[in-house]
C-alpha cells in the first residue's frame, strides 16, 4: 500500500514539474485553477495505473506520451513545441537521474542498489532527481537556449521535429534501461554519462542553430516591411533636399559681392545642404525598383556612411525594366533576407579592416540578376569553409547569417551564389534567374 502511495505521489509530482519547467521554457505562467489540477491529476491517476502493470520500456513510453498530452491540453502550444519541450525535460530528467546515480554509486559502490529497494528510498531518490532538474533549468545560459529552441519550432516543420525527437528518445530509453534493475557498474555510468551529454549537446546544438536562423529571418522581414515606406520617404526627402540646394545656388549668384555678410551665410546653409544631399546615391538606386531592394539598400548606405566606409555604387541602366525583377518580386522575401546578411557582414567585415571600402553593384546579364558585394577586410578567409555550419568572416560563433543562407539557397533553386578573393576584397555573388 506505501509503495503504491509512493509511486502514485511521484507520478503526480512528475507532471506537476512537467508543467512548472514548460511554462518557463515558454515564458507563459502555469495557472493553477480548477481544470488544470484535474488534467494533471487524472492524467497521473492513468500513469500510475500504467506503471503499476506495465515493463519499465513501455512505462517510459506511456509516461512520456502522457506528459505530451497534459502540456498539449494545458497550455495549447503547437505539436511540434510540445513535443519539443517534452523532449528537453525527458532529457533534464535523464541527465538528472544519472547524475545522482553515478554520485550514489561512488559513494555506496554495490551497496547503492538497497537505496532503490525500499519505498522511502526510492521517494527521496525521487525527490533529489526532480531538483536537480529545477536547477539544470534555473542554469541562465541553459534556458535560454531551451527557449530559443521552443520559439524556433512552428507547425510546417513539426515531421522533421518529431522524428528526431523521437530518435533522441529512443536512444535515452535504450541507455537509461539498464539503470532500472540497478544492474550497471561504474564505468557504464561514466559512459552512459558521456553519450547523454553528447546527445544533449547535438540535440540543443541542431535546434539553436535552427531557432537562430529563424530569429534572423524574422529581423529581415520586419526590416523588409519598414523599408516598404521608408524608400518612399527617402526619395520624396532627396527630391526636396535636391530642389533646396537648387534655390540657394540661385540665391547666392543673385547676391551683390559686395554683401559679404550675406553672401557667407547663404554659402553656409548651402554647405550644410550639400552635406545632407543624398542625390548622388539616390540618382545611382533609381535603377532598382520600388518594393524593398531599394529602400534596404539605401538604408545599409546611411550606416556605411555611418561608420566612414568608402562606398562605390554601380547599378545597370536596364534594370529600370521592372520586368526584369519578375522573379525578384515573387521571391523577394528570400532575396532581401541574403542581402540583409551580405551587407550586414559586408559593413562589420569593413569597419574592422584597415581601408573600409564597399563596392556594391548590380548587373543585368542574359540569364539573371547578379548583386555584387565587395568589401575589405581583416585577417585571412577560407573560401572553402564559409557554407559549414556556424563558419564565420567575422569570428568564432557568429556565423548563423551564412547558415541561414546556405538554407535559402539550397531550398530556392532560382537563386545562387558564389564568393572570391580579389585582391584587398572579399566578393560576395548573388544571382537569381530572370
Amino acid at each position: 500500500m506505501l509503495e503504491a502511495v509512493s509511486l502514485f505521489i511521484i507520478c503526480l509530482v512528475t507532471h506537476i514539474l512537467d508543467c512548472y519547467i514548460f511554462s518557463k521554457l515558454i515564458n507563459e505562467k502555469f495557472k493553477v485553477n480548477l481544470k488544470n489540477i484535474l488534467i494533471v491529476l487524472i492524467f497521473s491517476i492513468i500513469d500510475f495505473a500504467i506503471g503499476i502493470s506495465c515493463n519499465e520500456i513501455i512505462k517510459i513510453v506511456v509516461t512520456n506520451f502522457i506528459t505530451l498530452v497534459i502540456l498539449k491540453s494545458i497550455f495549447f502550444k503547437s505539436i511540434s513545441k510540445t513535443f519539443v519541450g517534452s523532449l528537453l525535460i525527458y532529457i533534464g530528467y535523464a541527465i538528472s537521474e544519472l547524475f545522482y546515480g553515478l554520485i550514489i554509486y561512488l559513494l555506496l559502490g554495490k551497496n547503492s542498489s538497497l537505496i532503490f529497494e525500499n519505498e522511502l528510498g526510492m521517494f527521496i531518490s525521487n525527490v533529489i532527481i526532480f531538483i536537480i532538474c529545477i536547477l539544470i533549468y534555473k542554469i541562465k545560459k541553459i534556458l535560454t537556449i531551451s527557449k530559443n529552441i521552443i520559439n524556433w519550432c512552428d507547425e510546417k516543420k513539426y515531421l522533421k521535429i518529431l522524428i528526431n525527437c523521437i530518435i533522441t528518445i529512443i536512444i535515452c530509453t535504450i541507455l537509461m534501461y539498464p539503470i532500472s534493475f540497478n544492474n550497471v557498474n561504474k564505468e557504464y555510468y561514466i559512459f552512459l554519462y558521456t553519450i547523454l551529454v553528447g546527445i544533449l549537446v547535438f540535440v540543443i546544438g541542431y535546434f539553436n542553430e535552427k531557432s537562430n536562423n529563424n530569429q534572423l529571418t524574422v529581423k529581415y522581414d520586419n526590416l523588409l516591411d519598414y523599408v516598404k515606406d521608408y524608400e518612399l520617404e527617402v526619395v520624396e526627402k532627396g527630391k526636396a533636399i535636391h530642389e533646396h540646394k537648387n534655390q540657394l545656388a540661385v540665391i547666392d549668384d543673385m547676391i551683390p559681392k559686395n554683401n559679404k555678410k550675406l553672401k557667407k551665410y547663404v554659402s553656409e546653409k548651402l554647405d550644410k545642404v550639400s552635406k545632407l544631399d543624398d542625390n548622388v546615391w539616390l540618382e545611382k538606386l533609381t535603377n532598382l525598383p520600388t518594393g524593398g531592394t531599394k529602400g534596404l539598400v539605401y538604408l545599409k548606405i546611411k550606416k556605411m556612411l555611418d561608420n566612414n566606409i568608402s562606398i562605390y555604387v554601380e547599378i545597370d541602366d536596364d534594370l529600370k525594366t521592372k520586368n526584369k525583377w519578375n522573379n525578384v518580386s515573387k521571391n523577394l522575401e528570400d532575396y532581401t533576407r541574403i542581402l540583409g546578411v551580405y551587407l550586414d557582414n559586408a559593413i562589420e567585415a569593413s569597419i574592422e579592416s584597415k581601408d573600409k571600402q564597399i563596392i556594391i553593384e548590380f548587373i543585368d546579364n542574359e540569364d539573371n540578376i547578379e548583386f555584387i558585394l565587395s568589401n575589405t577586410y581583416k585577417g585571412r578567409i577560407n573560401v572553402e569553409e564559409i557554407d559549414k555550419e556556424k563558419y564565420s568572416t567575422k569570428g568564432k560563433g557568429r556565423g548563423y547569417g551564412l547558415s541561414l543562407v546556405k538554407d535559402i539557397v539550397e531550398k530556392n533553386k532560382l537563386i545562387s551564389q558564389s564568393r572570391e578573393i580579389n585582391g584587398k576584397f572579399y566578393v560576395q555573388k548573388l544571382c537569381i534567374k530572370k
